[in-house]
């Protein structure tokens, strides 16, 4: 037995022995919850109450994560405010939130908890995904979390969208960021609500200072409404949240519905600092299609630029591991475990191609400030 697998043990003993000593303190019809919050780093609490009895990490190796947070006997409220504002000022949310919640009747708990989250990543003005599930005991699910030192919230939700796709390793999901699961979901047009109920996906965006500027059609939220479609405003934030490079001064210049063999499509057209992109996003399912961006030429909609070689020596543009570093991240995987079969770069966008197992990832990389303009997985 390894040193690193006592220590969890003990851990986990520890966290068992303080949620006996809580239902003594409480009183025993208080059920207790279990809340595992996923960025870059897993915390894992067991709340009585609206209270938290102990709070840990997934991994040992973050445990100086905690130190200072005090969560302990704090507000379930408090903490999560405490832990997503730590999660931002230390850069470890990356994109994406996964939140879990254990326990019984603990569906207005999970929505109470999620708003929270989404408020406190609007507070500390950060933009990510955030995953929420329910989940109750899973064998595999706990083995999983144990040898990949990920919460079990994490391990299930790799689990299940294993399952979902069939085509994919739970190991190697758990070890990708939450954005990067998100991401995959989409792309992969993974149908996550067969599988796991209570599993959504969606986007937070932080507004400028004037609020949102969203430019929008009650025609074709009508039609969203009447087919079950996602809805403008939220197939507007799928639209930015793929545009990994936008600001936060965003611009909504249209919105359109459009039927194309029939398939409804969302078409947005926004802009984001000197930059405009145009994203196709699938209506019934969120899931992104397509997505184009180009420079902006003299802050009109309708006059763009496009670098190309001959402007290089008047462009600053990243090198090309630098490209290949934001493909593996935006892909959830390290870079270390890929193996690149094409790196190219012309008219000032990198054309990357690699593959880490059995799965293949084409990337198209902004050069000049580099967003990812196109991306599959095979």
């Amino acid at each position: 037995m390894s040193k690193k697998f006592s220590v969890k043990a003990l851990v986990s003993t520890l966290v068992a022995v303080a949620m006996l000593l809580s239902f003594a303190l409480v009183g025993c019809n208080t059920p207790a919850v279990m809340v595992d919050i996923d960025g870059e780093v897993g915390v894992q609490l067991s709340v009585s109450g609206d209270k938290v009895v102990s709070a840990s990490v997934a991994d040992d190796d973050d445990a100086a994560f905690l130190t200072g947070l005090s969560l302990q006997k704090s507000e379930l409220k408090t903490a999560v405010n405490t832990i997503i504002k730590a999660m931002a000022d230390k850069k470890l949310i990356n994109g994406g939130v996964l939140l879990t919640v254990r326990g019984e009747k603990v569906d207005d708990l999970r929505t109470d908890i999620a708003n929270d989250i989404k408020a406190a990543l609007s507070d500390n003005k950060v933009k990510a995904y955030v995953i929420v599930q329910t989940a109750a005991a899973h064998n595999d699910a706990q083995k999983l979390a144990e040898d990949e030192d990920v919460t079990y919230g994490k391990a299930l939700f790799a689990l299940n969208v294993a399952k979902a796709d069939g085509k994919l390793d739970a190991e190697e999901l758990a070890e990708k960021t939450i954005a990067g699961l998100a991401r995959l979901i989409e792309t992969r047009n993974i149908k996550m609500d067969d599988y796991v109920a209570d599993t959504e996906v969606f986007a937070n965006i932080v507004p400028d200072e004037e609020g949102e500027k969203y430019d929008l059609n009650d025609a074709g939220d009508k039609i969203a409404s009447e087919k079950n479609f996602v809805s403008k405003a939220t197939a507007i934030d799928f639209a930015i949240v793929s545009a990994r490079g936008a600001a936060d001064d965003i611009t909504v210049y249209s919105t359109n519905l459009e039927q194309d063999n029939g398939t409804y499509v969302w078409e947005i057209t926004f802009r984001s600092g000197n930059m405009i992109y145009e994203v196709e996003i699938d209506a019934a399912t969120g899931s992104v299609i397509s997505s184009e961006s180009e420079y902006e030429n003299a802050g009109t909609e309708d006059d763009y630029h496009d670098y190309t070689s001959e402007d290089t020596s008047s462009v600053n543009i990243i090198s090309e591991n630098e490209a290949k570093q934001i493909a593996a991240s935006d892909a959830g995987v390290s870079l270390d475990d890929a193996s690149f079969t094409k790196a190219k770069l012309e008219n000032n966008v990198y054309e990357l191609d690699f593959t880490i197992g059995s799965n293949s990832y084409s990337y198209e990389i902004d050069a000049v400030n580099g967003t990812v303009l196109e991306s599959e997985m095979n």
